[in-house]
Parts: C-alpha cells; structure tokens; sequence
C-alpha cells in the first residue's frame, strides 16, 4: 500500500500554550498536528539506482506528495557493485550479455545492470568511487597491475579505467 498526500507536506510550529492540559483544543492546532504528522511521514526519504562513470544522480521527487528535493537536502551513500562496465542489458537493443557492442550507461536503473568485462585485465590495485554532492555527478577509477615481460624482465605496469558501476542510496531529508 502507498503513501499519497495530496500536496506536499510542511512543518507547522504550534505554540505549547495551545496544548494545555484542560483547554479547549483549537481547529487551528489540531490542523497543525495534522500537517505535522504528515510530514513526519514523508521527512526522510529514500530513493536508490545502479549508475556508472559519469553520470548524474539526477533530483528525486517524492512518490508520496510530489515534492522536489534540492541538492542540499541529498546525502549520498556509493557502493562498488562491479570493477568492470556493463555488456548488453535493458538499456539498448542488443539483447542478452554477450557480444560487442556500446558502451552502456547505466543511469539510476532500478534493477541490476548486466555485468561486463574490464577494459583492463590484471588485478585490481586501486580503486575510488564516489558522488558529488554540489552536482550529483558519479565518479569511480579503477587501476589494474598487469603483469608482462619487456626485454626478459618481469614488468608490473599499472593502468587506469573508469570503469566501475555503482549502487547509489539518495537519503533525502526535507527542511522545514
């Protein structure tokens, strides 16, 4: 069952000495706690998307009411969901995951985007990963030690890939 409001809720301030024990309860008060208790329910939102190198996490609006949040009211929490980039998936028209093809944004989607193959081989020597919160822009670098030989010589050479996909949780918390 979901939530809807009929328009988007706000804090109302109601004096305490409109709630004394004995007085009359105004209609104005109990308006307030009403408008109140509606907005305790809809504060703290959260919304939630895989998104890779690039992309922006673009302003929720909540399901409940319609509010737009503003950047300021986001917090952002990003996860590593995959080192590599994504292969054919719902997003283009190459069906399945396999076989050449463009590269896949994946921006917000809600399910799982189709795990593809590093740009890079070898094993991972670092990685960061993170979301701007003045613009909402996704970022993640992965680097990879390949291992080789030049001129008879064990060689390590590190490199860099922005590949990553990224599962990012929006918390959003309303003003007042």
């Amino acid at each position: 069952m979901n939530l809807t409001l009929t328009k988007p809720s706000t804090f109302s301030q109601i004096a305490q000495s409109g709630l004394v024990t004995g007085d009359t309860l105004t209609a104005a008060n109990m308006q307030g706690i009403n408008e109140n208790a509606k907005f305790a329910a809809v504060r703290t939102e959260e919304f939630y998307g895989f998104y890779s190198n690039g992309t922006t996490v673009e302003l929720p609006v909540s399901p409940a009411d319609g509010y737009e949040y503003s950047r300021d009211e986001l917090t952002y929490w990003a996860s590593l969901y995959w080192s590599g980039g994504t292969t054919y998936g719902p997003w283009n028209s190459g069906g399945g995951n396999r076989g050449s093809g463009p590269a896949v944004v994946v921006l917000g989607a809600i399910a799982p985007p189709y795990r593809g193959a590093t740009s890079a081989g070898g094993e991972i020597l670092s990685l960061g990963y993170g979301v701007d919160y003045s613009s909402g822009l996704v970022f993640g670098a992965v680097s990879y030690i390949k291992d080789g030989v030049s001129g008879g010589v064990m060689v390590n050479t590190p490199v860099a890939t922005t590949d990553c996909i990224l599962f990012v949780v929006v918390c959003a918390k309303r003003q007042r």
